[in-house]
C-alpha cells in the first residue's frame, strides 16, 4: 500500500526519511520553513552503523569521494597536550559491522541525501512555515464531503497548515521539526510540561582548511593525530578529517554560562573565545577558523508517545529524541530510524496494519536512541573528569593499555582496571553492528506475521 506522506523539516531526519520513504514507493512531500536545504557549517562523525545505511541505498561512491575514513583515534590531556591513549580499531570490527567510520562535511551529508531523495521523486516546499497540524478525525465522526471523493484508503486524513492558510492532507505526517517541535505538540500528551535544563556546557564547531593546518606549527601535527580526543576538567574536544581539502573539523565542549535570552546556536568571532584553558592547539583551531558556530548544550527529554492518538502522526528524529549539540549518533540514529521505518512501512498491505507498524518503529527506535544518548553521556562524563573524580585512574588505565599495545603485548594485560575499557570495546561492538533493517524485519517476522496470521 503506498502512501501519501507529508515530511515537516528538511534536516537530516527528514531528509533521510523522504529519501528513504519515496525510494519505497510512496508519495512524499516535505516542507520546510528555511528557504534552502540546511548549510551547517561543521563536521559530522558517521560510524559503521551509520555508513552501511548510506552503502545500503547505494551511496557509498558519493560517500567516499566526500569524506575521510577514520581507523584510530587518540586521547590527550587538555591542560599539557600529553599523549594518554591510542586505540587502533581492529578490520575485524569495520569487518564485523559491515560499515566504515567516515568523517564530512554536514553540509555534503545534507545536499547528497537531498539529491537522491529529489530524483526518488520526493518533492520539497522551502520558506513553507508549518503553523499547525490536525489529527485525522475519527472515522465514525468525519462528515462525508460529496465535493471531496475519498481518494485515500486512508480516509480521514491529518493535515498541516501552512502560514498562508493552506491546508495539506496526507495519510501519514511526520514530525521531523528538531528538538522544539512543533508536531510534538499534538503528539505527545506532556510536550506542553517539558522541561528544558540547561547544563552550563556550550560547545563552539568549526571547520579549518589543510592549507591553513599545514602552515600552522601547532595545527600540522594535528594531521598525523588523525582524529584525537582531548580530555580535561569538565570539557573535552574531538578533531577529525572531513574529506574535503584535507579539512579538519573540531568539537570543543566548555563549561560556559550563556547571556539571557541568547540563541541557541549563533555564529561568533574567534576574537571574542576566551579559551586560555585549553590545549594551544585547540586554541590554534579555534583562532583561525573563519566560521565559528556556538551551540548552547539543553537537556531536553524524549517524547513519551511519538504516535498520536488518531495513529497517524508520527515523530522522527530530534522532534521524538532531542540530543546534546554535534552528538555523535545525530547522523546515523537519523539514518538508522529513516530505515527502520521505511521497511516496517513496506510491509503495509491495508490500512488496519498501519497503527501497529507506527508503533513498532516508536518501540524499536525509542530504546535504540535512549541507548546511544545515554552512552554518549557517559562518555563526556568519562572524558571530563576532573581531579580527584577518577582522572587520574583514568589516565593510568589509558597509558598502560597504550604501552602495552606498543609493545604487542595484550592492551588489558598491563591495565590496572581494565573493567572501563572492556566497556567502551563492548559498547562499540553493540553500537557499531546495530542493522536497522535487522532490526525491524525481527520485528515482523516476529510480531507482524503472527497478526497478519491472527
Amino acid at each position: 500500500l503506498q502512501l501519501d506522506i507529508v515530511i515537516v523539516g528538511a534536516g537530516l531526519a527528514g531528509l533521510a526519511s523522504a529519501y528513504a520513504l519515496a525510494a519505497s514507493g510512496h508519495r512524499v512531500r516535505v516542507f520546510e520553513k528555511s528557504k534552502v536545504v540546511s548549510t551547517v557549517p561543521g563536521g559530522i562523525r558517521i560510524p559503521p552503523n551509520g555508513t552501511k545505511i548510506l552503502d545500503d541505498w547505494g551511496l557509498h561512491d558519493e560517500l567516499v569521494q566526500k569524506s575521510a575514513q577514520v581507523k584510530s583515534n587518540s586521547f590527550i590531556d587538555m591542560a599539557i597536550g600529553e599523549l594518554i591513549g591510542h586505540t587502533e580499531w581492529a578490520h575485524e570490527m569495520f569487518k564485523d559491522s559491515g560499515g566504515e567510520f567516515r568523517c564530512m562535511r554536514h553540509e555534503d551529508l545534507t545536499q547528497m541525501l537531498y539529491r537522491h531523495a529529489v530524483a526518488a521523486g520526493a518533492l520539497f516546499h522551502f520558506g513553507a512555515r508549518v503553523n499547525g497540524v490536525s489529527p485525522a478525525p475519527d472515522i465514525d465522526s468525519s462528515p462525508s464531503t460529496p465535493s471531496i471523493p475519498r481518494q485515500s484508503q486512508l480516509h480521514p486524513q491529518p493535515s498541516i497548515i501552512l502560514s498562508d492558510g493552506q491546508e495539506i492532507l496526507a495519510d501519514l505526517v511526520i514530525g521531523a521539526d528538531g528538538p522544539r517541535s512543533l508536531i510534538r505538540l499534538v503528539v505527545d500528551e506532556d510536550a506542553g510540561d517539558v522541561r528544558e535544563i540547561e547544563t552550563g556546557t556550550t560547545l563552539y564547531t568549526g571547520v579549518l582548511d589543510g592549507k591553513t593546518m599545514m602552515g600552522n606549527e601547532h595545527l600540522k601535527k594535528l594531521i598525523n593525530a588523525h582524529f584525537p580526543v582531548w580530555m580535561g576538567d569538565g570539557s573535552m574536544a574531538v578533531a577529525f578529517p572531513i574529506g574535503r581539502d584535507n579539512s579538519y573539523a573540531m568539537h570543543v565542549y566548555s563549561p560556559e554560562e550563556w547571556p539571557e535570552g541568547a540563541l541557541d546556536w549563533e555564529l561568533v568571532a574567534s576574537s571574542n573565545l576566551r579559551c586560555d584553558h585549553l590545549e594551544p592547539r585547540v586554541q590554534s583551531f579555534l583562532k583561525n577558523a573563519k566560521h565559528l558556530t556556538r551551540a548552547r548544550w539543553i537537556e531536553r527529554p524524549p517524547a513519551e508517545d511519538w504516535v498520536d492518538a488518531s495513529e497517524r502522526i508520527i515523530l522522527i528524529g530530534e522532534a521524538a529524541h532531542p540530543l546534546a549539540p554535534c552528538e555523535m549518533h545525530a547522523g546515523s540514529g537519523s539514518l538508522e530510524s529513516a530505515f527502520v521505518l521505511s521497511t516496517l512501512l513496506s510491509h503495509l498491505h491495508s490500512r488496519s496494519q498501519l497503527p501497529s507498524l507506527l508503533y513498532a518503529y516508536q518501540d524499536l527506535r525509542s530504546s535504540r536512541l535512549a541507548r546511544l544518548h545515554q552512552i554518549e553521556m557517559d562518555n563526556h562524563m568519562y572524558l571530563g573528569l576532573r581531579a580527584g573524580e577518577g582522572k587520574e585512574e583514568r589516565d593510568t588505565t589509558m597509558r598502560a593499555a597504550r604501552l602495552a599495545a606498543k609493545n604487542g603485548a595484550d592492551a588489558n594485560a598491563e591495565a590496572d582496571d581494565d573493567g572501563e575499557l572492556d566497556r567502551q570495546w563492548g559498547e562499540m561492538c553493540e553500537i557499531w553492528g546495530y542493522d536497522a533493517r535487522d532490526d525491524a524485519e525481527d520485528w515482523w517476522v516476529r510480531w507482524g506475521l503472527l497478526r497478519e496470521r491472527a
